[in-house]
């Protein structure tokens, strides 16, 4: 499960968990004060009396206690709500690192074609396949620089190729299925 998802699920979680409490915490001052409101009305109707007046202000009290404190626990959060940059971060890592995989099967799998056919080629396909899969990480890192005479154009390319080593991947897992 991405990051993103699952922090967004926790935070979905503090937020709905946070609602409960709130609820708790309307009934419970709904039930004080109904208990106030009785015991008022015990006061009122035996002036001052301890029996009945007693019992009612005590359980009142006690909810309305209740309520206040379970309104301090809902304020406080657990989980913050990840930022979109976030996202678009962990995406981006993981785009990439699936593209290198899947680069790196297509590149085996064009190897033992080539080596079954008895071609010349495989060692221009595995220079390709290393380039293309990242085992040259400076030139990466010199175009994100800006000291790339190509002007950063090789990482904007990067999800391009990447898309396109998936798609090689998947038609010819495709393929092999079919056969």
């Amino acid at each position: 499960m991405l990051d993103y998802a699952r922090n967004l699920q926790l935070a979905l979680n503090d937020r709905l968990r946070r609602g409960g409490l709130v609820a708790g915490a309307a009934l419970a001052l709904l039930m004080g004060a109904g208990f106030l409101l009785a015991a008022l009305w015990v006061w009122l109707a035996h002036h001052l009396g301890w029996g009945a007046l007693g019992a009612s202000l005590a359980i009142g009290a006690a909810f309305l206690l209740g309520g206040l404190l379970l309104l301090a626990l809902a304020r406080h959060s657990r989980h913050a709500m990840p930022a979109s940059q976030e996202l678009k971060d962990e995406l981006s890592a993981r785009l990439q690192t699936a593209a290198k995989a899947a680069v790196g099967k297509a590149a085996d799998a064009t190897l033992r074609r080539a080596a079954q056919a008895g071609r010349g080629g495989p060692r221009k396909a595995s220079a390709f396949a290393e380039g293309a899969a990242g085992a040259r990480p400076e030139s990466v890192q010199s175009a994100e620089e800006g000291t790339d005479p190509v002007g950063g154009r090789v990482t904007k390319l990067a999800p391009l190729v990447a898309a396109l080593a998936i798609g090689v991947t998947l038609a010819a897992r495709l393929r092999g299925r079919g056969s």
